[in-house]
């Protein structure tokens, strides 16, 4: 704090003889107000500065004056101990007044304000703002330090990313991250050095040094090239989705456990908390520091898609075993999925609901995030194609994991039984079906029920009841399957974990066996990437092409229909 007081007393003594020069010629008045609320500051009379700066902008001094009334004013909050305010006002001067004499104080203040927030990514930008004035900046070298202390203690690779993609590019930024990615080379801080250059070589291209960013790019990625009994497992183990990354991780650990081939694999595991930063992190881990070969997950289609790049320049593929949801399209060659897509099952279920259970009217209710609504879109699409007629399109609140179960959809479900439907079509899951089919019940509707893969669950139709009886849905696996390797996944399964495998966890076993297939074979990189491509493998969800039709997973998906409270088979499609 001590240290931080004496900046404060130097910055106000330059602004001081700066700003004797600058008032010449301005109102006496303002000039005089100046020098009381610059006396209250110096006498530690903080309020009472305050409001002497508040009435001079009240004035509107112009734009010589108000950037330094404003610095003065995240001063006096900043030794009040309001942060927040404090930054405000010193990035007041950085969006209202970039041409400022004082850009380098606000920014550099404005930094310090933001790490007493703990907001670190934000505070790394403003020092990044500093250096992008140039070395004559008089703040340049302690901005440099402090990023350097930032990267060292508190960013993640995700915010180190964010805050260089935060500023506009110049040579003074582009020069100074490329002399600390040498630091970091010097330091063996590979995976700090990757994303620094990685940056370089997206934001700055255009500048010369380019060239020398690729090369040390190249000796970066052969210092952490991947090993091929190195795999890597990225899924949440903390927050809102925990319970999808533990059945992952017992599915990929038991496929490992029953591995007897002549490669020791190792297993590295991060936890993605289920957020896009820490994606980008784990994968960084993994990559650059573990130098994973072929990492199983993440969990979610947007995630997988916003790492493709990384994956491609690391060479390092990802195979997310439960992502089904969003477009594929624009991922690259290195990112699979090996879950069940909700298109696809979209397509088998109206299929057979049309062709099959000869039904004409569908209504489809639907939970109202982007799972439920792509199942919508893809079940109207095929549906028509095949001749029903989609009666009316309902949405309603999900329910989300670990959220209690207190929602009522008496209208949501009202809604639909005025369209007279012979069929509903809802893609939701355990917590929500079993509120939505009893009130479908209460309701007296006469249709029949389909839904997707959120219905292959025991509890559905166990306390589901009578009201989930004669439904028809979508799986990848059946455990009452009577294929001995089915049967033999579910006992080794019990056996380690003393419950029953999830969908997911199979989805998950399936895809830890195929990386093993392909990694004993000693291939790496796009080689390893063809041999996951080409193949077609038979597991516990069926047959499985990681690169089927249109680029993405195509795997065989079973019909499952509930009768006398059992989940039993209707047609493997």
């Amino acid at each position: 704090m001590v240290l931080v007081d004496r900046l404060l007393l130097a910055i106000l003594f330059s602004t001081l003889l700066v700003f004797s020069a600058v008032c010449i010629g301005q109102n006496g008045d303002i000039a005089s107000s100046i020098e009381i609320a610059d006396d209250y500051y110096r006498d530690g009379s903080y309020y009472l500065a305050l409001q002497e700066y508040d009435k001079i902008l009240s004035k509107e001094p112009g734009e010589r004056i108000a950037p330094y009334i404003h610095l003065r004013m995240g001063m006096c909050f900043y030794k009040l101990g309001d942060f927040s305010r404090a930054a405000d006002e010193f990035d007041r001067i950085l969006i209202d007044y970039a041409g400022s004499m004082y850009l380098g104080e606000a920014s550099f203040l404005s930094a310090r304000a933001y790490f007493k927030l703990k907001n670190y990514p934000t505070s790394a930008a403003r020092l990044l703002r500093v250096i992008s004035l140039g070395k004559g900046e008089k703040y340049y070298k302690r901005a440099g330090d402090d990023y350097k202390k930032l990267i060292d203690t508190a960013l993640t690779y995700e915010q180190i990313k964010w805050s260089i993609d935060a500023v506009k590019p110049n040579r003074y930024v582009g020069e100074y991250l490329l002399k600390l990615v040498k630091e970091k080379i010097d330091e063996r801080e590979y995976a700090k050095a990757s994303v620094l250059l990685y940056s370089l070589e997206d934001r700055y291209s255009y500048l010369d040094i380019i060239d020398e960013v690729l090369s040390l790019l190249k000796k970066v990625r052969e210092y952490i090239k991947p090993e091929a009994n190195k795999i890597g497992c990225l899924v949440p183990l903390s927050g809102p989705y925990e319970c999808y990354g533990r059945d992952v991780l017992n599915g990929v650990m038991l496929a490992l456990d029953g591995f007897h081939g002549s490669v020791d694999f190792e297993l590295f595991v991060e936890d993605s908390r289920g957020t896009l930063e820490g994606a980008f992190t784990g994968f960084h881990r993994l990559t650059d520091v573990n130098r994973a070969s072929c990492i199983i997950g993440p969990l979610f289609t947007n995630f997988l898609v916003k790492l493709s790049r990384e994956a491609e320049r690391a060479q390092v593929p990802l195979i997310s075993p439960a992502a089904g949801s969003g477009d594929f399209k624009e991922s690259g060659e290195f990112t699979f999925r090996c879950g069940i897509t909700n298109k696809l099952q979209a397509e088998k279920i109206a299929k057979y609901a049309v062709e099959n259970l000869q039904l004409k009217r569908i209504a489809i209710l639907y939970p109202d995030n982007s799972y439920g609504r792509e199942l919508d879109m893809y079940f109207k699409k095929y549906a028509e194609m095949l001749g029903a007629r989609i009666v009316i399109e309902q949405s309603y609140e999900p329910i989300n994991p670990g959220e209690e179960m207190t929602k009522s959809y008496v209208q949501e479900v009202k809604n639909v039984k005025y369209a007279r439907p012979d069929a509903i079509f809802i893609p939701g899951h355990y917590e929500e079906l079993v509120l939505i089919t009893a009130q479908i019940g209460f309701s007296n509707i006469p249709a029949v029920l389909l839904g997707a893969n959120g219905w292959a669950e025991e509890r559905v139709a166990r306390v589901g009841a009578k009201y989930v009886e004669g439904s028809y849905f979508t799986s990848a696996f059946f455990e009452e399957d009577s294929d001995p390797l089915v049967q033999s996944f579910i006992e080794e399964y019990y056996m380690k974990y003393k419950e029953k495998p999830s969908y997911i966890s199979a989805q998950a076993f399936d895809t830890a066996k195929i990386v093993l297939s392909a990694l004993s074979k000693g291939k790496t990189g796009k080689d390893l990437v063809a041999e996951l491509s080409n193949n077609t493998y038979h597991g516990v969800t069926g047959r499985i092409k990681l690169r089927g039709k249109e680029g993405d997973c195509d795997k065989s998906i079973t019909i499952l229909t509930i009768r006398e409270g059992e989940i039993i088979p209707a047609q493997t499609l």
